[in-house]
């Protein structure tokens, strides 16, 4: 993967990044796949055209949008 990967302790998800944009003072959107043994709680249709809401641009969001079996596609957004 061209940025790496994330898995945390106790996780059930395994996060392989394709994109990432931002910096340590602004905010971060990144893209890519997931594992997860578990369904996202979050999972959309698609994820075309999706934006953080502006009247909560404080709150991190992760969404997915499954792919097939355990494979998910993801967006998240952290604010800076």
């Amino acid at each position: 993967m061209p940025r790496g990967f994330r898995s945390e302790a106790f996780s059930y998800e395994v996060d392989f990044y394709y994109w990432i944009i931002g910096s340590a003072i602004s905010s971060d959107t990144a893209k890519g796949y997931a594992y997860s043994k578990r369904p996202p709680a979050e999972t959309l249709s698609s994820l075309d055209g999706y934006r953080p809401d502006p009247n909560n641009a404080d709150d991190t969001i992760k969404v997915y949008r499954h792919i097939r079996g355990n494979w998910y596609l993801f967006y998240e957004y952290i604010p800076g």
